[in-house]
């Protein structure tokens, strides 16, 4: 025992990575400091503001000290910060850093005196949620990406920036959601809008731009490039009173993310249109679209998290990954008839989804295509489809049938978790790959390759209803509980050809019987666990061990299986074989390894051989049958803890004389053991090693003293203790229970005491209610001779030393 004494989660991560970021000064700057900022001056003198370290509410930027002018506000200066609501900057400061104010979700107000300013950097204002007064100086010359990403207060005004050029990636993202309807000018200058510039602006209702504008142009408030060719962005905040918007015609493009969020419900494409952006139409209302003929590319995550209800797509469309990933009402999908690739997560998440054909050239289905497609009770498959990905099929809890009789490709849980699928055909696949049937508990019939060569980890895990399964000759590995849970498993044979066995195949299934004749070393850890039916095993010439846990919970086995050599058994090999009455060891073994035969009940007797040198934790625990315990006199030294836990029909024992140590809790409630001979050489005994046994409750001695003098147990009751010189060893909590205790005299024969060993110990409640114990040292007087080891003891243990005179 011991001593005892009686939108925020983003912003911190954006504020993590920001911080690390140092930011890049010419060579002949200088670090400097004072009260309120750390700063650097260039060859000039001239300030870069790199930490804040005031807590004023409000903050003016014009010189430092008095002489240093501010030109910059360093990457991450302000970062965090949750005092400033309000910052006035001169005109003398031309750039805001990368991160320079994010995450200060008090800011208000940003003032600037005077123009000057021309950029602000990357996510600098990021997260600046209570942000919603700032005029933007009419020299800033670009806005960096998410520069004021997430400000949900902030209606921005961009009109009069005569000098804007370039506006960042999301730039504006989520920004005045929290506002009333505003529109945006684009001015005349800005020629270069990033991706998603203004997405989440749920309340721009319009975009305007300057007709002097040689980029973009606006059509009834939506945003288009300068020759209409291109959709740039419809604003989130539009309302029509039909929710339908018909697309200009001559526009060629719809740019990526041009209609997130939007609300409409139907979008109207004219021929012409041949490519549609990333992400184009994600998250918006659109429940019907059809698609013009015109269409050649629709790139990744276009319709995702729509409520279409259908599609249909036109010959010659190329798709990017995910195009209707997470769509919850799409029932039907028609793919081009020239398709040869489902892209990856084409249909993921579409949980409705029922219904869809496949073309006849469809040569491979990509990862995670029809994943958690929870309606899709068939698939029709064609004969140049050679390839199916990772997941492609997970999930899809009505699928019934399955048949690829000529895809030789199919990667790992392919099918996992289809719980509805009764039976499957991949009769051309050489290796079933991991997890590809894992938790398919309806599957009741498998047609595999005559030609099998691998069976991969957890393949067929948890098939509840498979019966049977033949391996043929050609098959040469077997992963990781392959068959593990499969219930309706009677018997197993595992032919020669398999070279290369996993751990727990047959893991927690009801087979009988079992061949393993594989020219294998070792039966691998966990084969047989909780085989409760397990009645025989046919082992091959070539095995001549036993895994940890092998024949764990194996309740039904009465005889351990005939080896032609057995050479090494492991932990927990036989653990809980309640019906077992061998007890085998391998002659490699030099220990009873732990919990090898813990809570085989049928076990009535055991000899351990004289090359044991340990029996390990547990080896016999809750051996309820066992009754008689033998050893060979050889060089057994150590009896590990709860190794004979609970053996209630063990009535004596003889230790043998090599033995120096008894672990704690060794025979723990052995509640008829009440002869036992240790021998002299025993140098340790546990706490509670022999706890409850009649040997030690009925022994009413003061000092119960075993082995090379080791006090086991004192009786007594005495404030002032006088040990008998026949004690040497003194180990801890000897004297827990006894709160009388002032003193101890200890003889010169006393050369061990455990710092423990004087505790006592108290029991309270936490503030929850919950019992707690605790050990705590008390005062105590040490008697003894000066110059012995009570003396050594007490010093070091800091208990009041009380010298005796030498007899």
């Amino acid at each position: 025992m011991k001593k005892t004494i009686g939108f925020s989660a983003i912003i911190l991560i954006a504020l993590m990575l920001i911080c690390c970021i140092s930011p890049l000064f010419a060579d002949d700057t200088q670090t400097s400091t004072n009260s309120l900022y750390e700063f650097t001056l260039d060859s000039n003198k001239r300030a870069t503001i790199t930490a804040y370290k005031g807590k004023e509410t409000s903050v003016s930027i014009n010189k430092i000290d008095g002489r240093y002018t501010v030109v910059a506000i360093g990457a991450g200066a302000f970062a965090g910060n949750t005092s400033v609501a309000e910052i006035e900057l001169s005109g003398n400061v031309k750039t805001i850093g990368k991160g320079a104010f994010a995450g200060c979700t008090k800011l208000e107000s940003v003032r600037f005196v005077k123009d000057g300013l021309e950029t602000i950097a990357s996510d600098a204002f990021y997260g600046c949620t209570a942000l919603k007064s700032l005029a933007f100086p009419s020299t800033l010359k670009a806005i960096g990406d998410g520069a004021f990403s997430g400000c949900s207060a902030l209606v921005f005004d961009i009109s009069g920036l005569s000098s804007l050029s370039s506006l960042g990636s999301h730039a504006f993202y989520n920004c005045g959601t929290g506002a009333d309807s505003f529109s945006v000018v684009i001015p005349a200058s800005l020629t270069d809008i990033g991706y998603g510039a203004f997405a989440g602006c749920s309340k721009v209702n319009a975009f305007e731009v300057s007709s002097a504008n040689t980029a973009y142009i606006s059509a009834d408030g939506v945003l288009f490039s300068r020759d209409m060719e291109k959709l740039i962005f419809y604003p989130m905040g539009k309302r029509i009173e039909s929710s339908e918007y018909t697309v200009p015609a001559g526009v060629k493009n719809i740019g990526e993310g041009a209609f997130t969020g939007a609300v409409l419900k139907k979008i109207n494409l004219p021929e012409g249109v041949t490519s549609i952006g990333g992400s184009a139409f994600y998250a918006s209302g659109i429940t019907e679209m059809k698609l013009p003929s015109s269409l050649k590319a629709i790139e990744s995550f276009a319709f995702c998290s729509t409520p279409l209800a259908g599609i249909e797509l036109p010959t010659g469309v190329s798709l990017g990954i995910s195009v209707f990933k997470n769509c919850p009402y799409l029932k039907k999908a028609t793919l081009p008839s020239d398709m040869t690739v489902v892209p990856i997560g084409t249909f993921d998440g579409c949980k409705l989804l029922a219904e869809i054909e496949l073309p006849e050239g469809i040569t491979e289905i990509s990862q995670f295509a029809f994943y958690n497609c929870n309606a899709l009770t068939k698939i029709v498959s064609y004969p140049a489809l050679r390839k199916i990905g990772a997941y492609a099929f997970s999930s899809c809890t009505s699928l019934t049938e399955i048949s690829f009789r000529n895809t030789p490709e199919i990667g790992l849980f392919a099918f996992a978790s289809c719980s509805a699928l009764v039976k499957a055909d991949i009769s051309a696949a050489k290796n079933l790959p991991a997890y590809i049937f894992s938790g398919c508990i309806a599957l009741s019939d498998i047609t595999v390759s005559p030609n099998l060569e691998s069976i991969g980890a957890y393949a067929l895990y948890n098939c509840n209803k498979l019966a049977d399964f033949t391996i043929p000759a050609t098959l040469v590995s077997i992963g990781n509980y392959a068959f593990g849970n499969c219930d309706s498993f009677t018997s197993f044979t595992v032919p020669s050809t398999v070279k290369s066995l996993g751990r727990g195949i047959l893991f927690d299934t009801n087979v009988t019987l079992v061949k393993l004749l594989c020219e294998i070393e070792e039966i691998p850890a966990n084969t047989f666990e909780n085989c409760t039916k397990l009645t025989e095993v046919v082992l091959a010439d070539s095995i001549t061990a036993i895994g940890q846990s092998a024949f764990s919970g194996c309740t039904s086995l009465v005889n351990v299986p005939k080896f032609s050599e057995l050479r090494k058994i492991s932990r927990f090999a036989f653990s809980g074989c309640r019906n077992l009455r061998d007890f085998v060891l391998g002659s490699e073994n030099t220990s009873v390894p732990a919990f090898a035969y813990r809570s085989c009940d049928s076990i009535e007797s055991v000899t351990i051989p004289a090359r044991i040198e340990r029996i390990e934790d547990g080896a016999f625990a809750e051996c309820g049958a066992l009754s008689s315990v033998v050893f060979e006199a050889g060089n057994l030294s150590y009896i590990g803890s709860n190794v004979f836990y609970q053996c209630n029909k063990l009535t004596s024992i003889s230790l043998p004389e090599s033995l120096r140590i008894i672990a704690d809790y060794a025979f723990y409630e052995c509640r008829r053991l009440a002869d036992i001979s240790i021998p002299k050489n025993t140098a340790y005994i546990g706490e509670n090693a022999f706890y409850e046994t009649p040997w030690l409750k009925d022994n009413k001695d003061d000092f119960i003293v075993a082995g090379d003098g080791i006090l086991v147990q004192y009786n007594g009751m005495a404030s002032d203790i006088v040990f008998p010189d026949t004690v040497k060893r003194i180990h801890d909590f000897k004297f827990f229970n006894k709160y009388l205790i002032k003193s101890v005299t200890l003889p010169e024969s006393v050369e061990i005491i455990s710092t423990k060993a004087f505790v006592y110990k108290v029991t309270g409640k936490d503030s929850s209610g919950n019992e707690t114990t605790a050990y705590r040292f008390r005062y105590l007087t040490v008697k003894g001779i000066a110059g012995s080891f009570a003396e050594q003891f007490s010093k070091r243990e800091y208990y009041t030393w009380s010298p005796l005179k030498a007899k």
